[in-house]
């Protein structure tokens, strides 16, 4: 009958103080156990019996819960609430807010993947950044060479600002012009195949990184105009039920694959040549990393030492997966 969380549970307050906020537009209703019954605002008031007992925790915890109802009926009866129609979805200011960072640290780890996935491209870094014994040389990327690593982390860096920028502008816009409750992020499984498959580690791919965002760009407009021209809706209403579930819990799966690996995760899994995954946890002396090499003729990779006559491998720095020799 009452809102009780906007009572102030004292026995010596005033009728104007019991009746204020809804129990205001109920006179002559009580409230069972409260030392007072509201007629109306400023109107006489009489005692019942018993009084209720509340302790001074729950006092505080009382007036905390009015502040937030009174903060909620605010901001719903607000410019901005009619415009997001919060009372209209049935939910909250308050509500809003946990939800909003919920949503943000569920989607945050894609700054530090993303721009850890796309920097393994090398980005606009080339063998004219490297500045180390062999710099000038062909394939000094793949030597470990501080000047292109230097180049490496710049673009990581700018990859993980553009990430939070674009993320920034598209979440605002979903927002306020969609007018709907959804964050919109890089996705993680389109950026692994454009570094992985199409420009290659350290742009060992089948095309260069600029012709790639370039690529992107154009797919990007045509995503556009797909979606303004309501083709795009057409086109997903054809996809089966089970084929968008699956797809979701592919995508998933692909995340947590990432982070269980030792690259870019806890390390719990790591390559292996026959089954191409495989329990991680192998000590350090037993690991044997995989290379990346530039050029596969016999020349490039096996070269005779002329100190001691005897065909050595020229490889590049070792990559982040390994087997575990124990296991092979």
């Amino acid at each position: 009958l009452c809102d009780t969380d906007m009572l102030r549970y004292d026995s010596e307050c005033s009728a104007a103080e019991l009746c204020r906020g809804r129990l205001a537009r109920r006179p002559g209703k009580s409230c069972s156990g409260v030392s007072q019954v509201c007629h109306g605002p400023g109107a006489p008031h009489q005692a019942l019996s018993p009084p209720l007992s509340i302790s001074g925790e729950q006092t505080l915890q009382l007036a905390a819960m009015g502040w937030v109802h009174s903060l909620n009926e605010r901001v719903g009866d607000s410019k901005v609430g009619r415009y997001f129609q919060v009372k209209e979805r049935r939910s909250t200011f308050t509500t809003e807010l946990r939800a909003g960072l919920v949503t943000f640290l569920t989607t945050s780890y894609v700054l530090a993947v993303n721009s850890g996935i796309l920097s393994d491209t090398g980005g606009t870094c080339t063998d004219a950044d490297c500045t180390g014994p062999k710099a000038g040389q062909p394939g000094c990327r793949f030597a470990n060479d501080p000047g292109f690593n230097a180049c490496v982390q710049d673009v990581r860096r700018s990859i993980i600002a553009a990430t939070a920028a674009t993320s920034l502008m598209a979440c605002f816009l979903m927002g306020a012009v969609a007018n709907l409750p959804l964050a919109v992020a890089p996705g993680m499984g389109i950026n692994a195949y454009f570094a992985y498959t199409v420009v290659g580690f350290y742009g060992t791919g089948m095309i260069t990184y600029q012709e790639a965002l370039a690529a992107v760009f154009i797919e990007g407009w045509i995503f556009i105009l797909i979606s303004i021209s309501g083709v795009r809706g057409r086109m997903v209403s054809l996809i089966p039920k089970s084929i968008m579930l699956a797809t979701a819990g592919g995508i998933g799966l692909f995340l947590a694959f990432l982070g269980l690996q030792n690259s870019e995760g806890v390390g719990l899994v790591t390559y292996n040549s026959a089954t191409l995954v495989t329990l991680g946890g192998c000590p350090l002396e037993n690991r044997v990393y995989q290379y990346s090499i530039a050029d596969t003729s016999a020349d490039a990779i096996c070269k005779i030492s002329p100190d001691t006559g005897l065909m050595t491998p020229n490889l590049g720095p070792p990559s982040s997966s390994f087997m575990c020799k124990v296991w092979m």
